[in-house]
């Protein structure tokens, strides 16, 4: 049967009708963690990484792209707690490359368009030009 699990959030396939979580991972972490309301007052809410990835990505206009959904798994799987602090680190690696590539990707696209708009730009006093000559 599937089963949402406690901790993650995660579906799974539960072998008994009483599972909560989907491994000893999760478990562990369940009986670790500290209660909601004592996280709140210990430390301040801030944005998730995918929050910001999400709106770094709609800002440049790269979230629908096959680099900006890279960029979002590789966020959402550093939140996921599934993964070892070293994995971590090597998905916070591979964001910074994949965000740096989306990033460079934007900047060319913004100087083709200005490379564009100049052209245009020519094209018209040159017409204006011969207009009044």
């Amino acid at each position: 049967m599937q089963k949402d699990c406690a901790q993650c959030g995660e579906v799974f396939e539960a072998k008994r009708s009483t599972a909560k979580y989907c491994g000893d991972r999760c478990r562990q972490q369940a009986r670790r963690k500290v209660p909601a309301a004592e996280a709140e007052a210990i430390e301040p809410r801030l944005p998730s990484i995918v929050t910001t990835t999400q709106a770094e990505l709609t800002r440049i206009g790269k979230l629908d792209t096959v680099l900006g959904a890279q960029a979002m798994t590789l966020a959402q799987r550093m939140t996921s707690m599934k993964d070892t602090g070293s994995a971590i680190a090597a998905l916070s690696r591979e964001l910074d490359r994949v965000m740096l590539r989306v990033a460079a990707g934007a900047a060319k696209q913004e100087d083709q368009l200005a490379s564009a708009r100049r052209r245009r730009d020519e094209k018209r006093r040159a017409a204006a030009e011969a207009r009044e000559a």
